[in-house]
């Protein structure tokens, strides 16, 4: 394999992201960028370390904190922040049975100096997913894969903003807090309590909402060639396509903005009768969908092992997307 760009999503409890992008399989790890369920390194090293179980030798050791030096990762200021100050703000404990309060720095205004800087952000990621929902462009177009017009400047046309600005200046000029990935563009900063910032103040309605995630589509537009295959994997898969899932939510979004998927490539252990599956599966999605009713495996090279797919099948020029949320202690957690 000669490399392949991936973005990860891990659903445990909340929502995870990791971007990355490889020239050869053995630095995958270098290239790619955290996004994890709290701001110490230290989970974000036990992350991968959950990541290379299952997926093998395609990741080789590294630090975590070699990620801003490669020039991979731009981390935003509030994010910084809370990395540098994780010990007095509570977020790393030398108890580990001591829970950390994730929404004290959204609540109280004397806990950290980014107060002013968390809430214009809390503002500004509202509006911002404001917009992407009037997102239309490639509706009026007709367009359903982006693919066939790279070479005729299309990737410009998938800036949410109206006037084609970035999405920084676009929608988070006051705060200026959005992270910066090499791979996939600007994305939101890591913060705790990893769900969206309202959850702080009104936890109904709140915790599953993941319109706090930024995707950066012109960005991961650039990054694609007129043959790269755009790919989901699945780990942990629904049958249920509705309004209320994410990750339908997540492939409706890709398709607004004309990010067609070759295949879905779905695992679940529950068993559900294949007919039935079809039946819900959209009309759209059913010549890329597979459905695999079995649980993963994290034996290298195993066929059940998700990764033991992407690495020999899939090349630096894909895209793929990874969601894992299988509910597995022994899987998820090496």
């Amino acid at each position: 394999m000669g490399g392949v760009s991936i973005l990860v999503v891990l659903a445990l409890g909340g929502m995870f992201r990791f971007h990355g992008s490889s020239n050869n399989s053995n630095n995958f790890e270098r290239n790619m960028n955290i996004r994890g369920s709290g701001s110490d390194r230290d989970f974000s090293n036990s992350v991968m370390s959950l990541i290379r179980s299952t997926a093998g030798n395609m990741f080789s050791d590294y630090a975590v904190s070699e990620i801003e030096d490669q020039g991979v990762y731009e981390p935003a200021m509030v994010e910084k922040y809370v990395h540098d100050h994780r010990v007095e703000l509570g977020y790393g404990p030398t108890d580990e049975t001591v829970a950390s309060e994730g929404c004290k720095i959204w609540n109280d205004p004397q806990e950290s100096s980014i107060y002013n800087e968390l809430h214009l952000y809390r503002q500004e990621v509202v509006k911002y997913w404001e917009a992407v929902k009037q997102y239309n462009w490639i509706e009026k177009t007709n367009i359903t894969d982006i693919r066939p017009y790279l070479d005729r400047g299309i990737c410009s046309h998938l800036e949410v903003d109206k006037q084609g600005r970035n999405l920084k200046d676009a929608f988070f000029s006051k705060s200026g807090q959005l992270s910066r990935t090499k791979s996939s563009g600007w994305v939101e900063p890591l913060l705790p309590p990893m769900r969206h910032p309202n959850f702080c103040m009104k936890k109904a309605g709140n915790i599953l909402n993941i319109e706090y995630l930024v995707h950066d589509f012109a960005a991961m537009c650039r990054k694609l060639k007129p043959t790269s295959r755009i790919v989901l994997f699945d780990m942990g898969a629904s049958p249920k396509f509705s309004g209320a899932s994410n990750m339908w939510k997540i492939m409706n979004l890709f398709g607004q903005f004309g990010f067609k998927f070759d295949h879905i490539y779905a695992y679940e252990i529950r068993r559900f009768e294949p007919e039935e599956v079809y039946q819900l599966v959209p009309p759209h999605l059913q010549p890329a969908y597979h459905w695999i009713n079995a649980g993963i495996n994290t034996e290298e090279g195993h066929a059940l092992n998700p990764f033991t797919m992407l690495e020999k099948e899939f090349d630096e020029d894909d895209l793929v997307i990874v969601k894992l949320d299988i509910d597995t202690a022994s899987s998820e957690v090496p």
